[in-house]
């Protein structure tokens, strides 16, 4: 099995990706807000829950924009037992007065949500930032791998054990990506120890 380094989904977290994804038309979606947290503990089973996927709806409450009504079979390789996924939008509150657009790539098979990955321009919401975020919030953030003193300054990868109040832990995998015309963060969650085991450093 390859090692998890530079995932094939996040090889395609890129401005040039962010600027496809805003060329997508708004379909039904209103255009509310939410918070990064609330976001991605809704991508997180309840405390003691064991399942094999979450449903594919469990974001059903969230203004989320969806460029497909249903999860479709994706047209590159997204890795080992991940057969679908679901492309889509939502606006976040990056501070009191801003927002800004977060792109979801929801990945998973039959059995349902397999791995969540949101991705960002860096400019409108750094990445200390989006961690703050998080632990204002009330999330603990242990970090497992990497340091950002040894990854690039250009790109990196944190890996982090993540755990929500009242959630499941996970692992968090945290990624700068910056190319001549911006930069793009994002968070991936994986909820497989497998996954996690696999994840190197891309400046080892």
């Amino acid at each position: 099995m390859s090692r998890i380094r530079l995932l094939p989904a996040l090889l395609l977290f890129t401005p040039l990706t962010l600027q496809a994804q805003k060329q997508v038309q708004p379909s039904t979606a209103k255009r509310a807000t939410t918070t990064l947290p609330v976001l991605m503990a809704t991508y997180l089973a309840d405390s003691g829950v064991r399942t094999r996927g979450l449903p594919w709806s469990v974001s059903s409450a969230l203004p989320i924009t969806w460029s497909t009504a249903k999860p479709v079979a994706p047209s590159y390789d997204a890795g080992p037992g991940l057969t679908l996924v679901r492309e889509g939008t939502v606006q976040v509150r990056a501070s009191d007065t801003s927002t800004v657009e977060v792109n979801l790539r929801i990945f998973g098979n039959e059995n349902g949500v397999q791995r969540f990955v949101a991705y960002w321009d860096r400019e409108a919401l750094p990445d200390v930032r989006a961690e703050s975020a998080l632990t204002d919030a009330g999330w603990t953030l242990k970090l497992l791998k990497c340091s950002r003193e040894t990854e690039g300054f250009s790109f990196g990868n944190l890996l982090y054990a993540a755990k929500a109040p009242g959630k499941t832990a996970a692992g968090l995998q945290e990624t700068w990506n910056c190319a001549h015309d911006g930069c793009t963060n994002s968070f991936t969650m994986y909820y497989r120890k497998a996954d996690v085991e696999q994840f190197d450093c891309a400046g080892a």
